[in-house]
């Protein structure tokens, strides 16, 4: 059967809080702790492993953020619970890249969200973190060490961190959103009309027919006879006058010559 992640979280805590160091190496605490404690899935084992190995060999930085914790915002805190908030500043610091958030959560979860929210509220405020929890970082770390290992990958998340901080706030005081119910939208549909029926065009009326007119007599347009012959006398006379005009004009130039 697969563990949970708060048994998962417990097991990483309790490996820690069971360790002395100045009884047994770590390689033997963890060979006793397993035969103790059968876990069958290798992955979790691994897990287990690492994280308890990473809080020990990082025991100076991760005990930098704890004693601040009890000290400054943690005094009502239990000191039966500093190996859990040490393993859960490590996976921050160490193991977020690998976790992501939606994982980290569902650790924060499996614990009482009360106490741990005080714990972050602590851990991820700039005005701890950036300055005397740095400063203490400096004091045991190389200074590029504690810029590129611990405060870079942290700062990175730290949006994202925060945002789950705040969930979790409202979460204390009950104020988380309720989910929103899809509302279909409506679906325009078209009227139900009855189509109206073709109109019938009528047909047209017959043209009732015309008598055909009588043809205008050919006689209108022709001249009339006596005009006819009216017009060919004046035209002679004319023809008469020119020549005889003609004659003048030429016996006068003669004896003019002369």
């Amino acid at each position: 059967m697969a563990l949970s992640h708060g048994q998962i979280l417990q097991h990483c805590s309790y490996i820690l809080d069971t360790y002395d160091s100045g009884m047994v190496s770590v390689e033997e605490h963890i060979q006793q702790y397993f035969e103790n404690n059968k876990i069958l899935e290798e992955d979790i084992v691994t897990f287990v492993v690492e994280v308890f190995s990473g809080c020990v060999r990082y025991s100076s930085v991760l005990k930098v953020v704890i004693d601040g914790f009890y000290i400054k915002d943690g005094k009502i805190a239990l000191r039966a619970e500093q190996g859990l908030y040490s393993v859960l500043c490590y996976l921050i610091l160490f193991r977020l890249d690998e976790l992501g958030v939606s994982q980290l959560r569902k650790f924060i979860y499996s614990q009482d969200i009360n106490r741990i929210y005080k714990l972050l509220n602590f851990f991820l405020d700039e005005k701890n973190l950036l300055t005397w929890i740095q400063d203490k970082w400096c004091s045991l770390y190389e200074n590029s060490f504690v810029q590129t290992v611990l405060l870079s990958p942290l700062m990175r998340w730290h949006p994202e961190l925060l945002d789950l901080l705040n969930q979790m706030k409202d979460r204390i005081e009950n104020k988380v959103k309720a989910k929103k119910k899809h509302t279909p939208t409506t679906e325009v549909k078209p009227f139900n009309i009855t189509q109206p029926r073709a109109r019938q065009i009528p047909l047209p009326e017959a043209i009732p027919k015309v008598a055909a007119h009588k043809p205008v007599p050919k006689n209108i347009y022709r001249t009339p006879s006596e005009l006819e012959t009216l017009n060919l006398v004046k035209e002679a006379n004319r023809r008469k006058a020119e020549v005889f005009y003609t004659l003048v004009l030429i016996h006068q130039n003669l004896k003019a010559w002369f």
